[in-house]
């Protein structure tokens, strides 16, 4: 298998693309047989390089009406098959593939709920803590005597939502 006649090849099964099989020749033969056959041939010698041109032929004919063997050069032939697992390569264009499993995901023992909530309380506190001291005149002034007045009012009795005084409890 030489290089110019593979590029002539080429060249032939693009013509047959762009402008039909009228006039077009490869080989004493019948057109598309011959294609075939030799595409069959580089197929054999090297795969890699034989492999598509087979699906383009094989394409043309079924675009031309000619009849093609099933499973000759699709995604069930078991040679096509074996060769791409070998390379470990998917052996299908439209092979499936599982979705990979999500982590999963521990439900949380009581001593670790409740260590949550102690990190959460202390950085509320730590949160409160750094808003006071960022701001001080938001801090209550606990020597003001106008919030010791204020305070003192807030402890005093006041009605409930049925008009009635709350008792001393």
């Amino acid at each position: 298998m030489d290089r110019p006649t593979l590029k002539r090849f080429r060249a032939v099964v693009r013509q047959i693309e762009l402008d039909g099989p009228d006039g077009k020749h490869w080989g004493t033969g019948e057109l598309f047989q011959s294609l075939t056959g030799y595409a069959n041939f580089v197929a054999m010698v090297a795969p890699e390089k034989g492999i598509p041109l087979q699906k383009q032929v094989a394409h043309l004919k079924r675009q031309y009406n000619i009849p093609v063997a099933a499973g000759k050069i699709t995604a069930l032939n078991k040679r096509l098959f074996r060769l791409k697992a070998v390379k470990g390569e998917a052996p299908r264009e439209a092979w499936w593939q599982p979705a990979e499993k999500p982590a999963p995901v521990l439900a949380l023992t009581q001593q670790q709920m409740d260590a949550q909530k102690q990190q959460a309380r202390q950085a509320a506190k730590a949160n409160q803590a750094n808003t006071h001291s960022a701001h001080p005149e938001m801090a209550p002034d606990h020597t003001n005597p106008a919030f010791i007045s204020e305070s003192n009012e807030t402890n005093t009795a006041s009605p409930n939502r049925f008009g009635s005084l709350l008792c001393g409890r």
